[in-house]
């Protein structure tokens, strides 16, 4: 973190001192204007750049926090579980997004939305692996409800779905619209 402010520092101090070189050398007029008005927003990037890192999460909070315990020495028990919370809702939806995509690769399905649960006891031999999935589905036009093509479709999926995750055709439930 330290490294981090120091090297946003140095480079706000070497823009602004770039700029009163500059500012100098250049006469007034029209050109200076435009020169300004460039470094102006170098520096109002340059200001915003903290937040662009931690949006794309180059800045890793949870390691400086492990820092912070670690020199205080005592563990923050309040931030634990929602980290922990966080990140599985994440992997759900993370999970949930990709197995509607591969739903859709199928050419009879228009549209697919998931929903997928997990198993999160840690002392499973199956921890983090789905153990259900609502699987909506939406057919193309033509292909009537409880068809032999509707139970292709559903079968194709099923194996598909199982042969990636190793969901068992029990916890997979695949509902069909038009």
């Amino acid at each position: 973190m330290m490294v981090f402010l120091r090297g946003w520092v140095q480079d706000i101090v070497v823009l602004l001192v770039l700029t009163l070189v500059v500012d100098s050398a250049l006469p007034n007029g029209g050109v200076k204007r435009y020169v300004d008005y460039a470094v102006g927003l170098m520096l109002l990037l340059l200001l915003l750049s903290p937040i662009n890192t931690f949006i794309n999460n180059e800045l890793d909070l949870s390691s400086m926090l492990a820092t912070a315990e670690v020199l205080g020495g005592r563990r923050l028990k309040i931030l634990d579980p929602l980290s922990l919370q966080s990140t599985w809702l994440t992997y759900e939806l993370v999970l949930e997004n990709r197995v509607a995509q591969i739903s859709e690769e199928h050419e009879d399905v228009v549209k697919a939305k998931a929903e997928v649960t997990l198993e999160q006891a840690e002392d499973s031999a199956h921890f983090g692996m789905p153990t259900r999935v609502l699987l909506k589905v939406q057919l193309r036009q033509g292909i009537g409800a409880g068809s032999r093509e509707e139970q292709q479709i559903h079968s194709a999926l099923s194996e598909r779905l199982a042969g990636i995750y190793g969901i068992k055709p029990a916890h997979m439930a695949i509902e069909f619209t038009r």
